[in-house]
């Protein structure tokens, strides 16, 4: 609750992370993906990532470039036993579709034009 009250953004952030967790222990996603969700600028992202790591209730692990933020395991962890340190993870990846490359965009977009065609033929 006290997280709620002082920082509400690092609270929404949290939860964003518990949906894309999807019961998995970890949640990939890139600044901007979280700024579009939230709808804040990045700079709020990092400076809510900064005040969850710094107050316990995430971990940023690292694969190449990309963050994983896996919630303290108190929180939501399901396989105790002092061995998190040598966990893999399944983890829950959010992406916008302003992040990708046009031709990916341009596929969605036809993909979803179809989509819609279909809907309107079969109400």
């Amino acid at each position: 609750m006290r997280l709620a009250l002082e920082a509400p953004a690092s609270m929404a952030l949290l939860v964003v992370f518990w949906d894309v967790m999807d019961r998995k222990n970890g949640a990939m996603c890139s600044h901007k993906a979280l700024s579009e969700i939230l709808g804040v600028s990045t700079s709020t992202i990092k400076r809510a990532i900064k005040t969850l790591k710094d107050r316990g209730f995430i971990s940023v692990l690292k694969t190449g470039q990309e963050n994983i933020y896996a919630v303290n395991h108190s929180i939501v962890w399901k396989n105790s036993g002092g061995k998190m340190w040598m966990s893999k993870f399944n983890v829950g990846v959010a992406i916008t579709l302003n992040e990708q490359e046009q031709e990916v965009k341009r596929l969605i977009g036809a993909a979803t034009a179809e989509k819609s065609k279909l809907e309107v033929k079969n109400p």
